[in-house]
């Protein structure tokens, strides 16, 4: 990755005309609780469905619950490209008709980077963490430690693992083919 240019991926809905839900059934015995730092399950179950109201889903649709969906266009740009720290596990997306809209996949961000600059981010912390006493953390403006960034063209941070952060050529990628439902702010190294 080019280390002058880290950028965070943000999801826009741009018409906001869609929602996505999953019913806990829908996951197939995955279960809501999967994030990027947890190993993936060792045998990826068939029919993980997410159901979208309204039009259909764009080439990044809402994420549910931390769980980024990229398009099969999307897949195969990255492909080509030759992208790497990211793994793709088949989802299906349906709307009001049973059939798929398209086949759209799970994007596992498979770099985890302890980069966060605690001190010059932006942060807040609210009600109790899911996984023990006290706050959880909640990044809005994160300041990355250059040393410790990932050299990968996807990664999570550690401290906070909703956030994902890519290089220069998959936002360079995303511009190019006119990539909808994402949108990129640099992030500053220290």
């Amino acid at each position: 990755m080019d280390a002058l240019t880290i950028f965070q991926l943000l999801q826009v809905l741009e018409r906001g005309e869609h929602t996505m839900v999953v019913a806990e059934r829908d996951l197939k015995g995955v279960g809501t609780g999967v994030k990027a730092c947890d190993p993936l399950p060792t045998r990826w179950p068939c029919g993980v469905t997410f159901h979208a109201t309204g039009s259909a889903p764009e080439d990044i649709p809402f994420s549910v619950f931390g769980w980024w969906l990229f398009s099969d266009r999307l897949k195969r740009l990255i492909e080509s490209e030759q992208l790497h720290g990211i793994t793709f596990l088949p989802v299906e997306v349906v709307n009001d008709l049973p059939s798929p809209i398209q086949r759209y996949w799970y994007a596992h961000f498979e770099c985890i980077a302890g980069a966060l600059d605690r001190e010059r981010s932006t942060v807040a912390y609210y009600g109790p963490d899911r996984s023990g006493p006290g706050p959880r953390l909640n990044v809005i403006k994160p300041v990355l430690h250059h040393e410790q960034a990932c050299s990968q063209d996807f990664f999570r941070l550690k401290e906070y693992w909703p956030t994902v952060f890519t290089s220069g050529r998959f936002r360079d990628l995303c511009m190019r083919e006119r990539i909808s439902g994402a949108s990129f702010r640099v992030v500053p190294l220290v």
